[in-house]
């Protein structure tokens, strides 16, 4: 994401180089570590969820959105698939062919706050119908052991 942030000339700062005491340069923030996002998505405008501009698979649409936060991704949306869907239908998410666009994207939804707002809200209220998906899974995965068990 730095590469992208360079070349459209974003002063931004390095969460890793915070916790060393740098000073913060710029408007952006690039979290660079695990586990420390959810505070970060709770304080911001819009968030670009990472690994999906590449054949990584995509990061947690959710935590962001769960936020009020509009979403932006990039097409590889592999490891959520359903959820960024659902986001992108429904007008909370965003999908970013490649660096280009997203950088567009970024600026319309600052540019537009009455729109970034209402993709928020979008996103946070699918974010909602969503809760309790994890439980039903896990007790489908569970019937089927069952099941297996029982016709072994």
């Amino acid at each position: 994401m730095s590469w992208l942030l360079k070349k459209e000339g974003v002063l931004f700062t390095r969460y890793s180089d915070i916790l060393k005491g740098n000073a913060v340069d710029g408007d952006v923030v690039l979290v660079d570590a695990m586990g420390v996002l959810d505070g970060f998505y709770a304080r911001a405008d819009v968030a670009f969820v990472g690994g999906s501009l590449v054949p990584v698979g995509g990061h947690n649409l959710l935590e962001p959105a769960m936020h009020g936060v509009p979403v932006l991704t990039g097409p590889h949306v592999h490891n959520f698939r359903d959820i960024a869907a659902s986001l992108a239908e429904k007008g909370g998410c965003r999908v970013c062919d490649d660096g280009k666009a997203l950088s567009s994207e970024i600026r319309k939804l600052f540019l537009n706050r009455a729109e970034r707002l209402a993709a928020g809200r979008t996103a946070k209220l699918v974010h909602e119908g969503s809760r309790g998906t994890a439980l039903a899974n896990a007790a489908e995965v569970l019937d089927y052991l069952d099941n297996y068990r029982v016709h072994k």
